[in-house]
């Protein structure tokens, strides 16, 4: 058995320099990262740059607007993730210390004397296994606190991206209401389309009056030429000539203003239709564009429909993990709870025990005195009958007196025979 405890006691001893040789040290990171958490947004490069790209016409406000939800989002994801980074480094570098103190106690208990294998040196192990126990129950439920405060971080957020995403009320009347915008603009063009089809049946009517006006102007032409020919073969009757010329002179010079007053009309008529059709165009124009602005905030929509539903879904996944930690968190209190009841079952234990080693102390302290009193009345006896001895010795040998002499002797020795078997049974007594 001794043998066997020896080399357990070796093999601890090298597992324990070996653990020596090799510490146990928490790296910390040597990447200089800036820190974010104390930085303006509104200075940042990023925001410069997209304030830059939207006045120089390269990005629209809706794009710059999402860019900068994404970067701040990301900002304080980056933020959070340095926070939980200084958390850890503290906690690594408390860590760190606690080791070294549980290696310095570890030393000092292998410096303790090797054959000092008593039942508090056994117990004093257990209570030490079971120390160990509870710190590696603490430092699972410090993982799980700490992945439950991550898991709540992501929590806030997607809160807070689901809070920018826009409520499908408000996307439905920006909807109605460029529909009613749209309903108002087909009307306009319906109702200006009207406008122009009697313009031009106008301005056909007129053209076909103009025409008409034009052949009756021709004919009158062709009658002066006429005219002029019956004047050239006629000069016989040139008063009668006169008059049919200065009535055709008239009716010519009827006939120029009547066509100068159709011309002006015909091109007035030509500027207003040409207005319309411009206004038309630009009609048309705006109505494309809010055309294509609707197709573009549907499907702006149905993207953000779509994240929603990913962010639904995250958030169900978020709170599945969080029921599993919390179930996680009480079991590990259950089991907490658990050793501390045997840890202090143990110490009630050893307490016991420490109480039953004073008294048996304590009786063996008693037993002691018991003893040397016995010893000091059997030397006392042992001298006594050395003494007697003498005085037989010395005694003449007379009978009668000799036998009363032995009487008293005898009753002596019986009296010293019973306070010693006296003193044995307290002995025994106090011994069991």
């Amino acid at each position: 058995m001794e043998d066997s405890t020896t080399d357990t006691e070796q093999e601890e001893e090298e597992k324990t320099e070996k653990d020596q040789e090799d510490p146990i040290y928490a790296i910390a990171p040597t990447v200089n990262t800036q820190d974010e958490r104390f930085i303006d947004l509104s200075t940042s490069p990023a925001f410069i740059c997209l304030h830059e790209l939207h006045a120089m016409g390269k990005l629209p406000g809706t794009r710059m607007a999402e860019l900068k939800a994404k970067y701040t989002l990301l900002h304080d994801t980056v933020v959070s993730t340095q926070e939980s980074e200084v958390q850890l480094l503290q906690n690594a570098k408390r860590f760190t210390e606690q080791i070294e103190q549980q290696q310095f106690h570890l030393q000092q208990a292998d410096n303790f004397p090797e054959a000092f294998s008593t039942e508090v040196s056994k117990m004093r192990e257990q209570l030490l296994k079971y120390q160990n126990e509870y710190n590696a129950v603490k430092e699972r439920e410090f993982h799980n606190q700490y992945r439950l405060n991550s898991l709540m971080e992501e929590k806030s957020i997607i809160i807070k991206e689901f809070e920018k995403i826009p409520k499908p009320g408000e996307m439905e009347k920006k909807m109605r209401i460029l529909r009613e915008s749209t309903e108002e603009l087909r009307k306009e063009t319906m109702q200006k389309k009207i406008e122009i089809k009697n313009l031009r049946e106008d301005l056909t009517s007129k053209q076909k009056q103009l025409i008409k006006e034009q052949k009756e102007l021709e004919e009158l032409l062709e009658y002066q030429v006429t005219l002029k020919d019956e004047v050239v073969h006629h000069q016989a009757i040139p008063v009668q000539i006169g008059k049919e010329i200065e009535k055709t002179t008239r009716k010519k010079v009827e006939m120029e203003k009547k066509k100068i007053v159709l011309e002006y009309e015909l091109k007035e008529l030509n500027d207003s239709l040409k207005k319309v059709e411009t206004k038309i165009n630009a009609i048309m124009e705006e109505k494309e564009d809010v055309i294509k602005e609707v197709e573009g905030k549907r499907a702006l929509l149905e993207v953000k429909e779509r994240e929603y539903n990913q962010l639904v879904k995250l958030l169900e996944l978020t709170r599945e993990n969080e029921a599993t930690s919390l179930t996680e968190r009480g079991i590990l209190d259950l089991n907490l709870r658990n050793s501390l009841i045997d840890k202090q079952n143990y110490h009630d234990e050893l307490s016991r025990k420490q109480r039953e080693k004073e008294r048996d102390f304590r009786n063996l302290k008693k037993m002691e005195l018991l003893l040397k009193v016995s010893w000091d009345a059997l030397t006392q006896t042992q001298a006594l009958h050395q003494r007697l001895l003498l005085e037989m010795e010395a005694i003449p040998k007379d009978d009668s007196a000799l036998s009363e002499r032995r009487r008293e002797l005898h009753k002596e020795v019986e009296v010293a025979k019973r306070n010693l078997t006296q003193q044995v049974n307290i002995n025994s007594y106090l011994s069991f």
